[in-house]
C-alpha cells in the first residue's frame, strides 16, 4: 500500500459509524475509528509468519506526522530483523510527557462530548478537578499502580464520603480503560478495583446486623437536633431502603398519596415504591406544597435544590457518635439481611432493590407469577418491615414484631 493515503483533513471529516472501521495510511499504519467516534492508531505487521499488531496511542494526540516518524522506525527494525514489539516500551516512555492522568482524562472526556449529557460532564469535570488530578494529575498514566489508585479512595471514604468514592472510582476506572483501548497502556490496574474497595464499604453494614444495633441507630435518627429536612430524609431512607440519589431527588410530584405510592423514573422505565403508613407519616411531616412542587428533602435555601447523600452520611456519622461509619447505602443492607430472615420471597426483594435483570429471570421462570401480585407483596413487605423498624425503636421483641415476621410458605 502506499504511504500517505490521510491526511488531517480526511482524519477529522471520518465519522463513526455502526461497527469499528480502519482507514490505512500505508505500510502497516491503520486509524481505528470507534462506534463512539474516538480514533486511535495501529501499526499491523508480519513477524515470523504471524499477524502482529501494535497500538500507537489516540489520535489527535499523536498526530499523523508523529506516527509516520514511529512507523519509519518500526519499519528499520523489521528490515533489521528485530521484531518492533520488543521497542514498544521506548515508544511507551518518549510519550511519558504526553501521557499524563491528565492528558489521557481529557482526552477521554472529549471523546464522550456526544454520548455524556452536560450535567453529567460538568459534575465529571468536577470531580476530576477536585478529588482526582490533584493526586494523579501530573503522573505517567502508566506508571499509576492499583496502591496509588487505592490510596486516593481510601482517603475519600476515610472522611465519610463513601458515595463520592464510588463515584471516583468509576471514573478513574473509565479513564484506565479508555487507555487501556487506544493503547496509551498495556495493563489496567483498575481490573476488579470494585473488590478491592474497600474497608468501609463493607464495615458500614455490620453495624446493621443485629436488631440491637439497629434499634440504637433508628433511636438516634428520630431524636437528631439537626436541619429537620435531614432527619425525616434519614427516617425515610431506612424505610425504603433505595438509593442515596433517588432519596434526595425525591420530588413531590412523584408521590402517589391516594394509591400510596411513589414512582421513579429509572433509564426510561417505572420504579414503583409501596408506601407504608409510617412513611406516609414522614412525607406529611415535611409539608407538602399545595402544588406538589420541587424536591421533599430539599436543603436549607430552596425548595428546588436538594440535600446531598455526603450530608446524610454525615448526620449518620454524628449520630453513631463515629462509633462506626455507617451511610445511607448501608438502609439496603440492613433491609436485605432481616427481610430474608423474614422469610419474605428473594423477588419481592429484588425488584424493591432494583436487581431488574434477577427479577426478569424469576418471572420468565414463574410465568403464573405477575408484576401485580409482586406489588401487592412488596406492599405488605414494606408494611412489616415499617413495623419491624417501629417495633425495635421501641424496645419490642423481635418474634412479637407487628405481623413482621412472614412465613416462606404465606401467600402474598
Amino acid at each position: 500500500m502506499d504511504e500517505g493515503k490521510l491526511t488531517a483533513l480526511a482524519i477529522e471529516k471520518l465519522l463513526p459509524q455502526q461497527t469499528d472501521y480502519d482507514k490505512t495510511d500505508g505500510r502497516g499504519l491503520q486509524l481505528v475509528i470507534s462506534t463512539s467516534g474516538e480514533k486511535w492508531w495501529r501499526y499491523d505487521y508480519q513477524w515470523v509468519g504471524k499477524n502482529k499488531s501494535i497500538s500507537l496511542g489516540s489520535y489527535p494526540r499523536i498526530d499523523l506526522s508523529r506516527v509516520r516518524q514511529q512507523r519509519k522506525v518500526f519499519d528499520d527494525l523489521i528490515d533489521k530483523n528485530i521484531d518492533p514489539a520488543a521497542h514498544r516500551e521506548s515508544w511507551a516512555t518518549q510519550n511519558d510527557k504526553i501521557d499524563t492522568f491528565t492528558h489521557v482524562s481529557n482526552e477521554w472526556l472529549a471523546s464522550r462530548s456526544k454520548t455524556m449529557s452536560e450535567q453529567l460532564k460538568a459534575k465529571t469535570t468536577v470531580r476530576l478537578k477536585n478529588d482526582i488530578l490533584p493526586a494523579l494529575g501530573n503522573r505517567p498514566i502508566r506508571n499509576i499502580s492499583r496502591t496509588i489508585i487505592l490510596k486516593l479512595i481510601k482517603a475519600i471514604e476515610n472522611k465519610g464520603q463513601v458515595d463520592k468514592a464510588h463515584r471516583t472510582r468509576q471514573t478513574i476506572q473509565k479513564i484506565f480503560e479508555y487507555a487501556l483501548k487506544v493503547g496509551i497502556i498495556r495493563h489496567n490496574p483498575t481490573i476488579n478495583l470494585h473488590n478491592s474497595q474497600l474497608s468501609l464499604v463493607t464495615r458500614h453494614y455490620k453495624y446493621m446486623e443485629a436488631p440491637e444495633g439497629i434499634a440504637q441507630l433508628i433511636r438516634g435518627i428520630s431524636t437528631y437536633r439537626g436541619y429537620i429536612k435531614t432527619r425525616l430524609a434519614l427516617e425515610f431512607g431506612a424505610l425504603v431502603f433505595v438509593r442515596p440519589t433517588q432519596l434526595v431527588h425525591a420530588k413531590w410530584s412523584e408521590i402517589d398519596f391516594k394509591e400510596k405510592e411513589w414512582s421513579i423514573e429509572i433509564n426510561g422505565t417505572r420504579h414503583v415504591v409501596p408506601l407504608a403508613t409510617q412513611m406516609l407519616k414522614i412525607l406529611m411531616q415535611a409539608k407538602p406544597p399545595t402544588n406538589l412542587e420541587g424536591f421533599i428533602f430539599h436543603n436549607r435555601k430552596s425548595r428546588h435544590l436538594t440535600l446531598s447523600a455526603n450530608t446524610l452520611n454525615h448526620a449518620l456519622k454524628s449520630i453513631t457518635k463515629n462509633v462506626t461509619q455507617i451511610t445511607v447505602w448501608g438502609f439496603q443492607s440492613m433491609a436485605r439481611q432481616h427481610l430474608t430472615e423474614m422469610g419474605w420471597s428473594k423477588l419481592a426483594l429484588k425488584t424493591q432493590l432494583q436487581a431488574d435483570r434477577g427479577v426478569e429471570d424469576i418471572l420468565q421462570k414463574d410465568i403464573g407469577y405477575t408484576y401485580k401480585n409482586l406489588l401487592l407483596e412488596r406492599k405488605s413487605m414494606m408494611q412489616a418491615w415499617a413495623n419491624y423498624l417501629d417495633a425495635l425503636k421501641d424496645g419490642g421483641d423481635r418474634l412479637a414484631m407487628h405481623g413482621a415476621i412472614r412465613m416462606k410458605n404465606d401467600s402474598p
